[in-house]
């Protein structure tokens, strides 16, 4: 209440000062952005009037990040008399003077004693938009309200926000497990099958079993002992039976 109350009064104020002379520095207010004593913006049009009007180029990025700053210039001409800035921005915004033609005034920027029509100043963006810039500019002759000219104009930003880009969905750590197991698993189930199906015909084969002598097959690579002393009994049995017959 009582920063409203004191721009009410420093806003009354100029209006006093500037109706007697168009001489700079200028009090906020009359940027063209409206406000509580210019709702409609009409910014020094309301007392000035009668001279050139002058042209405005404001030069800066487009965009700013959330909470970032940008540099910008405003460059006001005019065929005749004195010109000065006046800038302003969305509330919540901040305003620096960069140049010795403007100075900070509340929240706004107006002419300094120094005066010059080309005026740099850095915006900080808020966490979030609406940003808009209003600027404005005026050819004053010094003598009185008629004879100045005035123009304003003002530009959107555009603020972009900080948080993390949308890269679309993630998989998820159980989609992944699925993904990257589900394969791998198939192929070796499959394997398994062909495996355990060539054993089995390989272990219950009747030739493997049957029409192999023993020895060829199996773990054991050398010949067994068992036939030899098999034969050598059978042999021996024989004789002694036949001793007997005798």
């Amino acid at each position: 209440m009582k920063r409203v109350a004191a721009l009410a009064l420093a806003l009354g104020t100029g209006l006093v000062v500037t109706s007697a002379s168009a001489t700079p520095p200028g009090p906020p207010g009359y940027t063209g952005k409206p406000n509580l004593l210019d709702p409609s913006g009409a910014g020094c049009t309301k007392c000035h009037g009668g001279g050139p009007t002058p042209t405005l180029s404001l030069t800066g990025p487009d965009t700013l990040p959330a909470s970032g700053v940008g540099t910008y210039t405003l460059k006001v001409a005019a065929s005749s008399g004195t010109v000065r800035c006046m800038v302003a921005a969305t509330d919540l915004a901040e305003l620096t003077p960069m140049s010795a033609t403007v100075e900070k005034s509340f929240d706004e920027l107006t002419p300094a004693p120094a005066g010059g029509g080309t005026c740099v100043f850095q915006l900080k963006a808020p966490a979030k938009g609406p940003l808009t810039i209003w600027y404005a500019g005026a050819s004053m002759n010094g003598r009185s309200t008629s004879g100045d000219g005035y123009a304003s104009a003002k530009r959107d930003i555009t603020v972009v926000s900080s948080g993390p880009s949308d890269a679309g969905p993630k998989p998820t750590a159980d989609g992944g497990a699925q993904d990257g197991g589900a394969e791998p698993g198939g192929d070796a189930g499959t394997a398994g099958s062909s495996g355990s199906s060539g054993t089995g015909s390989s272990g219950s084969s009747p030739s493997a079993t049957n029409d192999d002598p023993p020895g060829d097959g199996g773990c054991a690579s050398a010949p067994s002992p068992a036939p030899s002393m098999f034969t050598a009994g059978a042999v021996a049995s024989l004789l002694l039976a036949r001793r007997r017959r005798r």
